[in-house]
């Protein structure tokens, strides 16, 4: 797999890499994936670097201009950043516009999931992080962008979503992660939450408490076949009583397998 490349669209560009710079993140930057990200002030016209206006109709809050997104969409694919060469910067951005997608981070979106998550990572992404009460409309028709919402509530702007979709998607990226099989038990990754983890101490007990907390015996049996059972029947326990939406779902999946 070629090198995942991330351009972010942001007034706020000092707030990354925040968390995408550490860890198995931070050490595979630059070598299986690339971040990006530009400061959409730059692409404004006026003095006091106008990014958004009033709504056309009324109402509350200020809208993102199409016209200064639009120079950004178009612009960021000749810059990459000010280490590399002119030469470099075209080659670098003409391979995203080849294969990129371009997302602006929104609560009406698309909902996003850890199956979504491998889509992306197929291809380059652009993504635009909103403010105030959002963007210009046309802008999302012209350049045909896709609304992703990463769940049921309101953030102040994109930036911390698209933080989150990012590492979601970088976790899946071959050679990040030190231990691949970490992804294949990950939560969702077989339509389940993940189930319940232990470590050393075998028995604790809390501070300034009596209780006595037993690690459960089949995980120190050595016996892997009884042990990957445990743990199938416990992801199986959590996400029937957590997740209903998940487990109606597992079980459809699960007879129609049956009966194919």
């Amino acid at each position: 797999m070629s090198v995942w490349n991330v351009n972010i669209g942001t007034i706020f560009p000092n707030v990354f890499p925040g968390t995408l710079g550490v860890s198995c993140l931070g050490k595979s930057h630059g070598k299986q994936w690339n971040l990006f990200v530009q400061d959409l002030r730059n692409y404004t016209k006026d003095k006091h670097k106008t990014i958004d206006d009033t709504p056309f109709g009324g109402g509350p809050g200020m809208v993102m201009k199409c016209d200064v997104l639009d120079a950004w969409l178009h612009e960021s694919y000749n810059h990459a950043n000010n280490s590399e060469s002119n030469a470099e910067k075209n080659d670098k951005y003409k391979e995203i516009r080849n294969r990129g997608k371009i997302i602006y981070m929104s609560p009406r979106g698309r909902a996003f999931n850890q199956s979504y998550a491998s889509e992306l990572i197929k291809t380059d992404l652009h993504i635009l992080c909103g403010r105030y009460e959002g963007v210009d409309s046309r802008l999302l028709k012209h350049w045909e962008i896709e609304e992703v919402s990463m769940g049921d509530y309101i953030l102040c702007g994109g930036e911390v979503a698209a933080m989150t979709l990012v590492e979601t998607c970088v976790r899946l990226i071959p050679g990040v992660l030190g231990n691949p099989q970490s992804i294949e038990s990950d939560t969702f990754s077989n339509g389940l939450l993940e189930h319940d983890q232990y470590t050393r101490p075998d028995i604790w007990v809390p501070k300034d408490s009596k209780m006595e907390y037993n690690t459960p015996c089949v995980l120190k049996s050595g016996n892997h076949k009884e042990i990957s059972s445990w743990r199938q029947s416990n992801s199986e326990t959590l996400t029937k009583n957590r997740r209903s939406d998940l487990w109606v779902e597992y079980i459809r999946k699960k007879e129609k397998n049956v009966h194919s």
